[in-house]
């Protein structure tokens, strides 16, 4: 095997295109380019050049992910989605999921319970059912998702009773009309028929 040309990778400068008997062979970052005393002409053993690569690999997914993760927090299964987009192999996204779970940059427990302080700080007028879909979306195992939410204490009458007024600004019609659009409302936000009853019942509604 011969090193027929290498080229330098538009996005990111410190990888590298190895082309190997004219065609593509692998991408290497320049370090390794230059532990491995690598030019055109020059003969290279595949096994060695393919241990290299993917050591290389792990190094360039890993340094992505740490940008993507500097910017904002990810779950472990939206971070190995982003890997998968840029076309890693499992075997390398894999390890670098591990490494970041084990420098703590990625934790599922952490994130869902800053996900919901999130939410509740923020005077969001979403209940526990909402949260529960929204997490499982970002594909946080159940039991995680679950604990947490058992964990937190969620107003969800408080919350209701929010929404509630929020949106009785915008509805006209008889006190009547107003609070069966109301409780349709709440209903179809998630909340339970009990909690969607008491708000309707006790809140002040004007003609």
């Amino acid at each position: 095997m011969r090193i027929t040309d290498i080229t330098q990778q538009k996005k990111n400068k410190d990888f590298f295109n190895i082309f190997v008997d004219g065609e593509y062979y692998c991408s290497l970052d320049d370090e390794s380019i230059y532990n491995m005393k690598l030019k055109i002409g020059t003969e290279v053993d595949a096994e060695l050049l393919t241990k290299t690569a993917a050591h290389s690999a792990y190094k360039k997914a890993l340094n992505y992910s740490l940008t993507l993760l500097g910017r904002y927090s990810k779950t472990e299964k939206e971070l190995a989605r982003k890997l998968k987009e840029k076309e890693y192999d499992s075997e390398t996204i894999d390890k670098v999921i591990n490494k970041l779970k084990e420098l703590g940059y990625i934790n599922d427990e952490m994130y869902v319970e800053a996900f919901i302080r999130s939410k509740k700080s923020g005077g969001s007028t979403v209940n526990k059912k909402v949260l529960y879909n929204k997490l499982m979306q970002k594909g946080i195992a159940r039991e995680i998702v679950e604990k947490c939410l058992n964990s937190e204490e969620i107003d969800e009458y408080d919350i209701a009773m929010k929404a509630a007024q929020k949106k009785l600004k915008n509805l006209k019609g008889t006190e009547r009309e107003k609070k069966s659009k109301l409780y349709a409302y709440l209903y179809g936000k998630g909340f339970e028929y009990d909690t969607c009853s008491k708000v309707v019942n006790n809140i002040e509604v004007m003609e």
